[in-house]
This record gives structure tokens, C-alpha cells and sequence, in this order.
């Protein structure tokens, strides 16, 4: 995935600060969810072309697994109120998805 460039934020003090961590945290959370879109489609692919083995499935089950504990770590600072519905969308205008 390439590396996201974020405008540094002008203000000074806590609040810029503030500002900083919460876009980059909401970042993170979307690189998460596009990672968990990958491996379900990689999945699905593999089930439908008949190729998938035991090990395969275990293998993406362990990712998948692994991608939804740490999403339901970020949907619960969304749902807590930390985070808003605003911060994801703005982070999904500059993230683009790549194959994994």
C-alpha cells in the first residue's frame, strides 16, 4: 500500500495536535477495513475457481480473524464517540485500495 501523505495542520497546540492523532487514527482504521475487503474478495476468488485448499482457508480465516479485532477496536472509538462519521469518509478520499 502506499504511504499516505497527511497536510500538516497549522494550528499550534493541543487542539492541532488533536486534530493530527484523530485523522491519522481514522486512517489507520480505513486501511483496515479496504485490508479486510481484500481478503474476502482473495477468499471468495479462490472458493469459486475451485483452487482453495484446507490450508488456504485456515490461512485467510487466521488474517480475517486477526483484521476484525483490530476493527471492532476502531468501530468502538467511532461508536463511543471519539471518532466520527465525518473522519472516515474523509480518510476514504485519500486512501486507494490495492490487491492483496
Amino acid at each position: 500500500m502506499q504511504p499516505i501523505s497527511v497536510q500538516p495542520i497549522r494550528k499550534r497546540g493541543r487542539k492541532g495536535f488533536y486534530l493530527e492523532t484523530v485523522k491519522l487514527e481514522s486512517y489507520e482504521l480505513v486501511e483496515l477495513l479496504i485490508a479486510e475487503q481484500g481478503v474476502m474478495d482473495t477468499l471468495i476468488q479462490q472458493v469459486l475457481s475451485g483452487n482453495a485448499t484446507v490450508g488456504d482457508l485456515r490461512r485467510v480465516s487466521k488474517v480475517y480473524a486477526q483484521k476484525q479485532v483490530q476493527v471492532a477496536q476502531y468501530t468502538g472509538e467511532y461508536t463511543n464517540g471519539r471518532r466520527t462519521l465525518q473522519q472516515i469518509l474523509e480518510a476514504l478520499m485519500y486512501i486507494t485500495p490495492e490487491p492483496i
